[in-house]
């Protein structure tokens, strides 16, 4: 079984601390895939818009799978 990249990117940001279904659904709706909100939430200084969120590891979604 193969998984892409974009599904690999969907798990993890869905087990990401502080990241429950509203934020999920309300990020997938501003970025409109789960790869640029990923990317927003690294690359954002700004402390308030991302609510201490930390990145679940791709190694920890791997190991998952």
């Amino acid at each position: 079984m193969t998984i892409t990249q974009q599904k690999l990117d969907c798990i993890r940001l869905a087990r990401s601390k502080n990241i429950g279904s509203i934020n999920f659904f309300h990020l997938l709706e501003i970025y409109k895939n789960p790869s640029c909100a990923l990317k927003e939430i690294i690359e954002s200084k700004n402390k308030n818009f991302h609510q201490n969120i930390e990145i679940a590891s791709l190694q920890a979604i791997e190991k998952e799978l």
